[in-house]
Formats: C-alpha cells, structure tokens, sequence
C-alpha cells in the first residue's frame, strides 16, 4: 500500500497544479487579453477584471493550507461556471470537467478527513 505522506504530496501537486492554472489564466483576465475577452463577451461576461480577481481569490485561497478547505469549495463553485461556460460555448464542458477532477482527487489525497474519512484506529486488548 502507498504511504499516505506519498499520497499526500501527490494531492498537493494536484492542487497546487489548479491553484498555478487559475492564477495564470487571472493574470490573462487582468491583463484584457483579447481572445479571452472575446469569449467572456460571448456569454455576456463585460467585465473580465472582476472575473479574475474572483479567480485570483479563488486561487490564493486554495494555495494557503490555513484557507485550503475554503479555497476548494470556492474552486469548484468557480469551476462549476466554467463547465456551464465552455458547455454554452462549445457544447463540450472538457476543460472543466478535468479541472474539477484533478481538484477533487487532489482534495481526496490530501485532505481525506475532508469527506469525512478518518483512519481506523487499530483496537489493542489491554486486560
């Protein structure tokens, strides 16, 4: 069986893997790169300064341990518009779908008491 630091380290590769990824697209947002803005406006997004810094939140969040478990429910929020935005665009929400995994898996890994699963204690008889 894998050892759970191993586990553990692979969960915050995956996370931090998400974190990079909203990050560099909030600096593209922030910047008014013009093939993003013109997808934004697509589905009626005018103001793409807004949309990053909220990406940029989302990202900061997830990266800090202290705020990890905050940082993964506003991700997959965040991450659920862009499945609905890239299903409304292209009709195939893959992007987010895959980010939402990775994030997920990377959550699970790291952070398994998150869901609510705790290690079974080994029971010793003592009498």
């Amino acid at each position: 069986m894998i050892n759970k630091k191993v586990l553990a380290v692979i969960g915050n590769i995956l996370i931090y893997f998400i974190a990079i990824g909203l990050l560099g697209m909030s600096m593209f947002k922030l910047m008014g790169e013009k093939n993003i803005v013109e997808h934004l406006e697509a589905i009626n997004m005018r103001n793409p300064i807004l949309l990053g810094i909220l990406e940029m939140t989302c990202a900061a969040l997830l990266a800090f341990p202290p705020t990890r478990r905050i940082g993964i429910l506003m991700c997959t929020a965040y991450i659920g518009g862009i499945i609905v935005a890239e299903n409304h665009l292209y009709g195939k929400p893959v992007g987010g779908v895959f980010l939402a995994t990775l994030l997920w898996i990377g959550a699970f890994l790291r952070e398994p008491d998150f869901f609510g699963l705790k290690p079974k204690e080994k029971k010793t008889d003592n009498h």
